[in-house]
């Protein structure tokens, strides 16, 4: 199962897991409609919704410092293609401060037929 970040933080908001407030943007005739209306605290992170690793890298997730520029970035992602895949989504959410940066995996070993973890402290874009 491949599930997107909107997907995955629904999940989470579902059972209880704390995640930082968002909303999910698919128009860009609407991005300031839907701005104004998830009322988020700025700064926020308009992250592109491929399931790709790099987005960042790859020019998929932009930082806003308002709702003028979320906007600007959301029209410009919605549409777009990061390496040869559509944006048809944005998840917009509030920027976290984080004081570490973990990373954590649940997959399916296909040789063992077995779910596997993977965890480590060193997290980020380049694990």
């Amino acid at each position: 199962m491949k599930l997107m970040e909107y997907q995955v933080k629904a999940l989470f908001e579902r059972f209880g897991v704390p995640t930082v407030r968002g909303a999910v943007l698919a128009d860009r005739e609407k991005a300031e409609e839907a701005l104004a209306e998830a009322a988020l605290a700025y700064p926020v992170v308009v992250k592109a919704q491929v399931q790709m690793g790099g987005r960042g890298k790859a020019g998929g997730i932009l930082f806003a410092r308002d709702a003028r520029e979320a906007a600007g970035h959301a029209k410009r992602l919605l549409g777009s293609e990061l390496r040869g895949l559509r944006v048809d989504k944005l998840l917009l959410a509030e920027k976290a401060e984080y004081e570490a940066e973990w990373y954590l995996s649940m997959l399916l070993d296909r040789k063992s037929k077995r779910p596997m973890t993977l965890f480590s402290d060193l997290g980020g874009v380049d694990i």
